[in-house]
């Protein structure tokens, strides 16, 4: 229940959990509906805040489709720097984010698309600088949830991969090992490949 994912809440953080739904007045229309369940660790229960109509969000996401590849991210970067999205999405959920600094967050339906750390709260701040977004595929995996931590007594391994060209046919790939001091806390084998 709604209980559960609140007891694991501390104050300063809030879940919001978006929905996606036909609208109904007085039969079922095609109009699709955005809202947002809110939830703090104050809470007397969820609350509900309408946000938009989902063809208003769907124009938006349409511009990068039409777009030639070469102008794409101009356009992505635009639609994100002039506000458009965030007015759909944050201005809304302004006031319920006043005293937060921990969002987790549920995506639903086209909102899935879109980069909610990018989301401009300001002409100089997003929304990942001022806030720590954790995305859920579901809130309920907030009841379970653990932050990933890595060990820092223990060697660790990871593999990078850069400068991947999937356009080219032919790759010739060499690997080369190197043992690597990150700080004085932590070594790991660091293994890259070069194409």
């Amino acid at each position: 229940s709604w209980k559960q994912i609140q007891e694991k809440l501390k104050p300063n953080e809030v879940v919001i959990d978006l929905v996606s739904f036909n609208y109904y007045n007085t039969k079922w229309t095609d109009s699709i509906m955005y809202g947002a369940f809110v939830i703090k660790k104050d809470s007397k229960f969820p609350k509900f805040i309408n946000l938009f109509e989902e063809k208003q969000l769907s124009v938006l996401l349409n511009r990068n489709n039409k777009a030639h590849d070469s102008i794409q991210s101009k356009i992505i970067n635009k639609q994100y720097s002039d506000k458009e999205i965030s007015d759909l999405f944050y201005k809304p959920l302004e006031a319920e984010l006043k005293n937060g600094n921990t969002i987790y967050l549920a995506p639903s339906g086209l909102a899935h698309q879109i980069n909610f750390k990018a989301l401009p709260i300001n002409d100089n701040q997003t929304l990942g600088e001022k806030f720590k977004v954790i995305l859920l595929g579901t809130t309920t995996a907030l009841i379970d949830y653990k932050p990933t931590a890595f060990n820092k007594t223990n060697d660790f391994e990871m593999i990078l991969y850069g400068g991947i060209d999937y356009n080219k046919k032919a790759v010739e790939v060499n690997k080369v090992e190197k043992t690597v001091k990150l700080t004085t806390q932590f070594q790991c084998k660091l293994t890259t490949c070069f194409g």
